[in-house]
């Protein structure tokens, strides 16, 4: 593939290739991705065990560098949308299917997409003028529309629909993803967001009991989240 195809127009730039072995093309050394998870057109691809993931690699790490605020008469309405919107775009259908991804797997990543989206929804109200910001109670609905559209995403890809099918994620665990993330990023504001916070307190609270996961896996994914977000600034 390194060798031009002129007849198809067709060449590979080994500058912009990366392989995760040791590789060359000619004198020149292939760059070699490091870490388990191998980027790909959006996605990684596990090495170890090949399950995927959102790639959250950026090179702008600012949250309100890719934020387009509408003030339009509106504007309950266009916040609703463009907090809505923010979280499906990051959930491919792959990602959630079950035949390539283990429920774990599929509960990280709702988990990244909500605390993203809580990222983007915060640094949202925070931009909007003084006095045409969302009440608590517009939040409070926005929230519960993401924890709809989670339950549908994050089912997507799954070959059953109950929360007794052991491949599907359960009800419980999509509100605990939800609730999780909203409160790590909400939670540094406590004194502007108390209503909202109190609720997703409830929530958390109410999902813990009967989740199938265990407690030091759910340890590990915060963990990982936090790891995945570190250099967010927001």
């Amino acid at each position: 593939m390194a060798t031009p195809h002129a007849e198809y127009g067709i060449v590979v730039n080994p500058e912009k290739t990366l392989a995760n072995f040791e590789a060359a093309i000619g004198t020149h050394k292939i760059p070699r991705h490091a870490g388990e998870d191998f980027p790909y057109c959006g996605v990684t691809i596990n090495t170890t065990d090949l399950q995927l993931g959102k790639d959250r690699q950026k090179k702008d790490l600012v949250v309100a560098h890719g934020l387009t605020v509408d003030t339009t008469k509106r504007l309950g309405m266009a916040f609703a949308r463009k907090v809505r919107l923010s979280f499906v775009q990051q959930l491919h259908r792959m990602l959630m299917d079950d035949e390539l991804n283990q429920p774990w797997r599929r509960l990280l990543t709702l988990l990244e997409a909500f605390e993203e989206t809580a990222m983007k929804m915060y640094q949202y109200v925070r931009n909007l003028p003084k006095g045409r910001q969302p009440s608590p109670i517009q939040m409070i609905r926005v929230v519960g529309e993401l924890g709809r559209l989670g339950l549908r995403n994050g089912r997507s890809g799954c070959k059953g629909s109950s929360d007794q099918t052991a491949s599907c994620l359960s009800r419980r665990e999509i509100i605990w993803a939800l609730s999780s993330a909203f409160l790590h990023v909400f939670g540094k504001k406590q004194a502007q967001h108390g209503a909202l916070l109190e609720h997703l307190r409830l929530l958390k609270t109410a999902s813990q009991h009967g989740l199938r996961v265990d407690n030091s896996r759910l340890r590990q994914l915060l963990v990982q989240r936090d790891a995945t977000f570190v250099d967010y600034v927001y």
